[in-house]
């Protein structure tokens, strides 16, 4: 087998290969003869059709299948010749493979950039320290409350707090539309929540008919957002009711002990949840720090991948929350910036961290796989059974892989570093943990080509 290389750009590589005539030749004919002996052809007994009149019917279909295998075989053979690490598949460019001559092709790739990780000991970052206080237990406690509310049909106006059930329907040129109405659905009236419009619905009460006005997902000439209307029918409000703090309440969410009990396993949640993001605080910065002192050439292969992958996972996010099916084009602009920063960044984030692997000599713990796997399935009724399912899923395992080898990686590197220690509060600290507005997945208004009611 011959192969040259030709450097096409600085990571652009086009690999020319030739396989010798016999090679081909023996392949072919060994198919044909394991043919020969279980072939079943009219007027030939199974195992006794002669190699000619095998060749004859099978000869073209054990080459091209003959052709296929030597081509997957010599390739990885000559990129390993060559000392070459494709950072994509492959792209055949040309192949000529004629009876009797040998098989020739060309295939251009990016190689993987060989990456050299810097020093990072004198970088110092900020490591948060946040007690839990008996102020932030009470706190956690009252929103769970809060999720077990109880709802009383009142006949008053709705006051801030309720719940308002109406039947909404869209408006054009002031007339309903039939096709694009909403019936039984409801709102809560909070601040913080409530849809930008329906603040409207403030001090009306079972009965009452008004009329609101709506932002709409559509610009005008202006590049401002236009408005729509709806006409909203309040059918009954309700006052919330909350559950008394009780040892009946601490049963009632599946905790045995009272409400003593229920304390306390909120305090313990609530601990693990802050070192989970503390720790991911941490790993945040850390990987920023690589990230800002490490600039080399990306494969254009590697980005195109990972975007796609998260282009796909946008796409279904959306379809989710819209229910409609939407194309790639009309992705809006800021998110198709957002997941072309992302991909940049996982590339870089992923060849980085290939080579502290390798620098490093870390290897996969099994131990933290097992249990990751572990609290992964503890959860469930039957661990036993989930995990056994996880073990076999290739997919999961891969994703848990990887995880668990991050999480050695970060630590290693978290070894080199300085630390600053900041004294913060529980609450500043979740609300560090709440996920920007792309990390929700976004849906701008460009999604859609048509408003919702």
């Amino acid at each position: 087998m011959r192969v040259s290389v030709e450097i096409t750009s600085s990571l652009g590589r086009r690999m020319t290969v030739v396989v010798p005539a016999a090679q081909i030749e023996n392949q072919v004919q060994a198919r044909l003869e394991k043919l020969s002996h279980t072939a079943n052809l009219p007027g030939y007994r199974r195992g006794k059709v002669p190699q000619k009149v095998v060749a004859q019917q099978y000869g073209a279909a054990a080459r091209s299948e003959a052709l296929d295998e030597i081509l997957q075989s010599s390739l990885g053979d000559a990129l390993v010749q060559e000392k070459l690490q494709p950072a994509g598949m492959p792209v055949v460019q040309s192949f000529k493979a004629d009876p009797g001559h040998p098989l020739e092709y060309s295939v251009t790739f990016e190689i993987t950039p060989e990456v050299h990780v810097k020093d990072i000991s004198d970088v110092a970052i900020e490591k948060l320290v946040a007690p839990i206080e008996e102020s932030d237990v009470i706190r956690v406690l009252e929103q769970i409350r809060g999720q077990h509310v109880e709802w009383e049909e009142v006949q008053r106006p709705a006051t801030m707090g309720d719940k308002i059930t109406a039947d909404i329907q869209r408006l054009v040129d002031g007339q309903p539309d039939a096709n694009v109405q909403e019936r039984n659905t409801f709102f809560i009236m909070d601040e913080k929540t409530l849809q930008a419009g329906f603040s409207a619905l403030l001090n009306t009460k079972a009965g009452d008919r008004i009329v609101v006005d709506l932002p709409s997902q559509q610009l005008d000439q202006n590049n401002e957002a236009k408005t729509f209307q709806v006409a909203v029918k309040v059918i009954a409000v309700f006052a919330p009711k909350l559950p008394a703090l009780s040892d009946d309440f601490a049963t009632k969410l599946g905790v045995t002990g009272g409400l003593e009990a229920l304390r306390q396993e909120i305090q313990k949640q609530m601990q693990h949840e802050l070192e989970r993001v503390l720790n991911s605080k941490l790993k945040e910065q850390i990987i920023n720090v690589l990230i800002e002192r490490h600039t080399f050439e990306l494969p254009k292969s590697m980005i195109d991948a990972e975007y796609q992958r998260l282009e796909q996972e946008l796409i279904a996010n959306i379809e989710k929350q819209t229910k409609q099916k939407i194309k790639p084009d009309q992705i809006a602009e800021a998110d198709r910036n957002y997941l072309s920063n992302m991909a940049q960044r996982r590339v870089t984030l992923g060849l980085l961290f290939s080579a502290l692997v390798k620098q490093h000599n870390i290897s996969i713990d099994k131990a933290r796989v097992q249990a990751q796997i572990a609290h992964i399935v503890g959860s469930f009724e039957n661990p036993e059974e989930i995990a056994k399912m996880v073990y076999s899923n290739k997919n999961m395992m891969s994703n848990i892989h990887s995880q668990v080898l991050e999480e050695q990686i970060v630590e290693q590197l978290l070894k080199q570093i300085q630390y600053k220690e900041k004294n913060v509060s529980y609450a500043e600290v979740m609300e560090l943990n709440k996920p920007t507005t792309h990390e929700q997945v976004h849906v701008h208004d460009e999604h859609c080509n048509h408003d919702h009611v």
